[in-house]
């Protein structure tokens, strides 16, 4: 039962529960201590003198590093030679979507990319007909110039429209051989000559 009259003295500990209704004048000093519960509102103002905090730190702080005495003298760059001969030949999963023949199933071929080859099995999945070529990183068989086997397709642009073929279309005729290997992304790294 709360009294009819305000104390002339306020307590010198905070009550354990906040107060039914907000009182009409702000106190003019702040508690020492930290009140039990949040605030039910933000104030409208920042603090100035922040309460500490009653919960411990979860981790302690790291220690401070202390400068160094003397400054420390910058590593010199490595010098590089110049190039030598031909560039290298760089060695990538093709980006193009793969047919990949499948063996006692309702489809010829189920359509993937490199990533699917990547993602689960990956072992199995570049045993399967021309993936270990389509997909050289995944199934680190880089140092292996060889192109997908026939029985892989694989789908590109050319001449502005979608097609899905094979090696067997790139290499086909001699004098179309450079634009088909850029528009298939030189999957077929033996006849494209990429490795």
């Amino acid at each position: 039962q709360p009294s009819l009259l305000p104390t002339l003295m306020p307590s010198s500990a905070p009550s354990l529960e906040p107060s039914k209704a907000p009182s009409d004048y702000p106190t003019t000093q702040p508690f020492q201590a930290p009140s039990m519960e949040p605030s039910k509102a933000p104030s409208d103002e920042p603090t100035n003198r922040p309460t500490k905090s009653i919960k411990p730190s979860p981790s302690p702080s790291a220690a401070p590093i202390a400068p160094t005495a003397t400054p420390t003298a910058a590593t010199p760059a490595p010098t590089t030679s110049a190039p030598t001969g031909s560039p290298s030949l760089t060695c990538n999963d093709s980006a193009l979507r793969l047919k990949i023949p499948t063996v006692g199933k309702p489809k010829p071929y189920v359509s993937r990319y490199c990533s699917w080859v990547a993602s689960k099995d990956t072992k199995n999945r570049c045993a399967l007909p021309g993936v270990s070529a389509s997909c050289p990183i995944t199934c680190e068989s880089c140092p292996t110039c060889e192109d997908p086997e026939d029985a892989m397709r694989f789908k590109f642009e050319y001449n502005g429209k979608e097609i899905v073929r094979n090696c067997d279309f790139i290499g086909r005729l001699p004098e179309k051989v450079a634009g088909r290997c850029a528009a298939s992304e030189d999957i077929c790294r033996a006849t494209c000559g990429a490795c």
